[in-house]
């Protein structure tokens, strides 16, 4: 084994722990926007332990390359590792944003767009945890995959964002929007995600 061999997998289990948190931080928060929960105080906590988790990776990525000089697809990995951190990391601020919205707005059970927003959240979700994956198996066809779902949530964005025009609630239209706008971001640091994948295992995205 080499020497770097053990930073690296140090690196790998940390990235790995934060994977499972902003995993689980979005599921909660959608499912309480889903209930009508407000989580916001909570969510805000999470948040905050993954702003931790990404400045111990930034800092453990810094300390493998000044020490070991890692090259090709060592330096690739350690790179994408701190890329893929910040996703998780904006993966708990729109988690927080979402939370704000039922904070803010109160219920959404009467709204006539739920339903989207619902399916869209669905989406995501399997889209988050196909990502984690992906990298941490270095899967090529499920990083593809994860790619091209983004297409049917920018899809669902843009039917909310029609729909909203002819909502005559004000407040169920710009829960929707705001929600649904949250969850696309989402979906794309999904396939940022994704794009690593590629990195790593081929040098170019």
């Amino acid at each position: 084994m080499r020497l770097i061999d053990r930073a690296l997998s140090r690196l790998k289990d940390r990235i790995s722990t934060m994977a499972l948190v902003s995993e689980s931080l979005v599921d909660y928060t959608i499912d309480s926007y889903v209930m009508g929960m407000d989580v916001k105080s909570r969510v805000y906590e999470t948040s905050e332990k993954l702003r931790e988790l990404y400045e111990e990776i930034d800092r453990m990525s810094d300390e493998i390359i000044a020490r070991y000089s890692p090259m090709a697809s060592d330096l690739r990995f350690v790179k994408s590792c701190i890329e893929i951190s910040y996703d998780f990391f904006r993966f708990g601020r729109y988690a927080l944003d979402i939370s704000e919205v039922t904070s803010e707005f109160g219920n959404h059970a009467q709204c006539r767009l739920t339903e989207e927003v619902r399916r869209a959240s669905e989406l995501v979700k399997r889209m988050i945890r196909d990502s984690i994956t992906s990298f941490l198996d270095m899967d090529m066809e499920l990083a593809t995959s994860v790619k091209e779902r983004d297409n049917e949530v920018d899809r669902l964005y843009r039917a909310v964002l029609k729909g909203s025009m002819d909502e005559k609630d004000v407040r169920c239209a710009l829960m929707a929007v705001l929600v649904m706008r949250y969850l696309e971001r989402i979906a794309d640091h999904t396939t940022y995600i994704a794009d690593a994948v590629s990195y790593v295992v081929k040098g170019r995205k």
